[in-house]
């Protein structure tokens, strides 16, 4: 406390904690060059009421420009953002939609091949179904002779 009394009587500022770690100073150099460069009027009882006023609406008036000009800044970059993050997904979508579609392009390619193949292998059915059934026939064919024969 008495470091911070005679801070005030050699005219040295106060030392403020850190509310937020680890941020980053920013300085507003014509804010910092009018409050350097600020001349206060003086009166009898110290400084004009009138010239203080005046001071504090220019400086009021500095903040709120800064302020502004930093909330436009913001605005552009999110806009910025949003851009960008539009792009990469409509390209993702993009490689997405080819992706599916090269997918789909290999899944008609192997039914194709598997129709083939099942054709392939129904015909070789139906061509041994028919050798057995013409087998079956001779067979029965001889049976039926032999059997003929020994009615005979």
């Amino acid at each position: 406390m008495e470091d911070q009394g005679r801070a005030i009587m050699e005219g040295k500022p106060l030392e403020y904690p850190e509310i937020v770690q680890d941020t980053v100073e920013v300085e507003f150099p014509e804010i910092t060059d009018f409050v350097r460069n600020m001349k206060l009027k003086s009166g009898i009882f110290g400084f004009q009421k009138e010239d203080v006023y005046e001071k504090m609406q220019q400086l009021n008036k500095m903040y709120q420009s800064r302020a502004q000009q930093m909330r436009d800044q913001n605005r552009g970059q999110l806009k910025q953002m949003k851009k960008q993050q539009q792009e990469e997904i409509e390209n993702l979508k993009a490689r997405l939609a080819a992706e599916r579609a090269e997918e789909q392009q290999k899944l008609a390619k192997e039914r194709e091949k598997q129709e083939a193949e099942r054709a392939k292998l129904q015909e070789q059915l139906e061509k041994e179904r028919a050798e057995l059934k013409e087998q079956a026939e001779k067979e029965r064919q001889a049976l039926q002779e032999k059997f003929d024969m020994e009615q005979k």
